[in-house]
């Protein structure tokens, strides 16, 4: 699992949210967020990174491995 898959796994369980439920909140479906969760869509859009950040107030960074920091600034 990468990095990417790991802190939308950890993310979604430390709000207790099922995977039906961010999807819709991502307006994907269940099976399309449990791709991405799994890693079997593993390089995900940058278009779909922004759309997670924003919708969650994540930092993309966070996302992607490159900071520590959860919060978007």
């Amino acid at each position: 699992m990468g990095i990417v898959q790991s802190r939308l796994k950890t993310y979604r369980k430390a709000n207790g949210w099922t995977q039906a439920q961010i999807a819709k909140m991502l307006n994907v479906t269940q099976q399309t967020y449990q791709e991405w969760e799994s890693g079997k869509i593993e390089d995900l859009r940058s278009s779909t990174i922004i759309r997670i950040s924003q919708t969650f107030r994540l930092s993309a960074n966070w996302l992607l491995g490159l900071s520590d920091d959860m919060d978007l600034q």
